[in-house]
């Protein structure tokens, strides 16, 4: 693993493609009919926004542990906080696949640039497991003392 694995990923410009989006969405606010609906959008980009950068700080974390001291426990909380990123990104795919009311025309382009987004995360995230599961096989348990 490189110090800046997760940086140099697809995940850093994904991030900052969902920035855009939630900043296209936050002006449309204003003059939308939709407003509730913009506003829901906009706080899950945010909430998404916040999961991956708290990945990419622990990734900091991870890869400030030198190799020989890295433990099957460091890379299970990899494991979970991102397999914690699919299910809450799956849940806002269902949710963006649940609005039974009519929206204005400009709301269901955001809706489906949204799930273009988080599917295309989707598979990111699942990139991101397999290669800390090749990890997780890599380490070595600690012998006890």
């Amino acid at each position: 693993i490189q110090p800046s694995w997760a940086i140099e990923s697809k995940m850093f410009n994904y991030r900052n493609s969902l920035f855009d989006q939630s900043k296209e969405i936050q002006k449309a606010i204003p003059t939308s009919k939709d407003i509730f609906i913009l506003n829901s959008l906009f706080n899950t980009c945010i909430l998404t926004i916040s999961q991956v950068d708290a990945y990419f700080s622990m990734m900091d974390i991870f890869n400030s542990v030198r190799k020989e001291d890295l433990t099957e426990s460091n890379v299970q909380t990899l494991i979970r906080w991102l397999s914690e990123l699919k299910y809450a990104n799956d849940m806002n795919l269902k949710s963006l696949a649940s609005f039974s009311v009519p929206v204005e025309k400009t709301t269901t382009g955001y809706i489906e640039k949204l799930k273009n987004l988080y599917t295309e995360l989707n598979k990111m995230v699942d990139a991101e497991l397999n290669k800390v599961n090749i990890l997780k096989k890599s380490v070595k348990p600690k012998k006890k003392k």
